[in-house]
């Protein structure tokens, strides 16, 4: 699988890996590479909560979803047993509680997806539903319980710490966008976007 983001669960920020530290300044202009005082877009620590209070560090995402050496997927299938029973129509399904064995259902729960049936289609024609792109499938992500709850250091260690699993209904999100678009790594160290054409 390719590499790929997260987004902090409470400041929203990416949480990125292979450009800038959060401390890096722009070689030509001086200037930080953090999109603000907060230091998102660039390397920096970050946390993977779990539903006892207890947290995976990671002090540098190398891309992959693993946090402190537990994966975020395998993590996310282990704590919505029934969410994958019900998605894979196994009720006897239980988690091995290895990362590679349970990363796989981890990932299907948030990217699966399949057709509704004529007969429930059917059903919302009847009922008065519009048919759309959007409610023609059923969607694993739908049936999540406990969702992820990912956050960068700086929220987990600032004035205000999120350093709990609860209310996470702002849960992280995927960043697919790994490619440092801001920041370009030359010989001569990182150089800001604006300052790499001249």
């Amino acid at each position: 699988m390719g590499s790929f983001g997260f987004h902090c669960a409470s400041c929203d920020l990416p949480i990125l890996s292979g450009g800038p530290d959060s401390h890096d300044c722009c070689f030509k202009c001086e200037e930080p590479f953090s999109t603000n005082e907060r230091g998102g877009g660039c390397v920096s620590e970050s946390h993977l909560l779990t539903l006892d209070g207890s947290n995976f560090h990671e002090p540098k995402y190398d891309s992959y979803g693993v946090f402190g050496e537990k994966d975020a997927h395998a993590w996310l299938a282990q704590n919505n047993i029934e969410a994958v029973r019900t998605w894979r129509n196994d009720p006897e399904w239980e988690p091995s509680g290895d990362n590679d064995d349970d990363r796989g259902e981890g990932i299907d729960l948030v990217h699966g997806s399949r057709e509704k049936t004529h007969e429930e289609i059917r059903m919302m024609v009847l009922d008065g539903i519009t048919i759309t792109k959007d409610n023609i499938y059923h969607y694993a992500k739908d049936l999540i319980v406990n969702k992820l709850k990912i956050v960068c250091h700086t929220c987990y260690t600032d004035r205000f710490p999120v350093t709990t699993h609860d209310k996470p209904d702002n849960h992280s999100r995927d960043h697919k966008d790994q490619s440092w678009t801001t920041a370009t790594e030359t010989d001569l160290g990182w150089v800001c976007e604006e300052c790499a054409s001249w």
